[in-house]
């Protein structure tokens, strides 16, 4: 079944846009609490932004 998509060119850019500065963030935040031998329990506050990225860019490739 093809899909619909229900964002038009402009959003899917500004999704890709936001999203891969989020994530450098976020895995440079990440690779700092390593290093820095922080609590596993507060590593886990990067998985959020994390996640986002990551939805906001497989919004932008699915075009939803």
């Amino acid at each position: 079944m093809p899909r619909i998509p229900n964002i038009g060119p402009k959003e899917r850019r500004r999704r890709a846009l936001t999203s891969i500065p989020m994530m450098i963030v976020a895995v440079g935040l990440g690779a700092y609490m390593v290093l820095e031998n922080w609590d596993p329990a507060f590593r886990l506050l990067v998985a959020l932004p994390l996640w986002l990225s990551l939805l906001g860019l497989f919004q932008a490739k699915e075009k939803t």
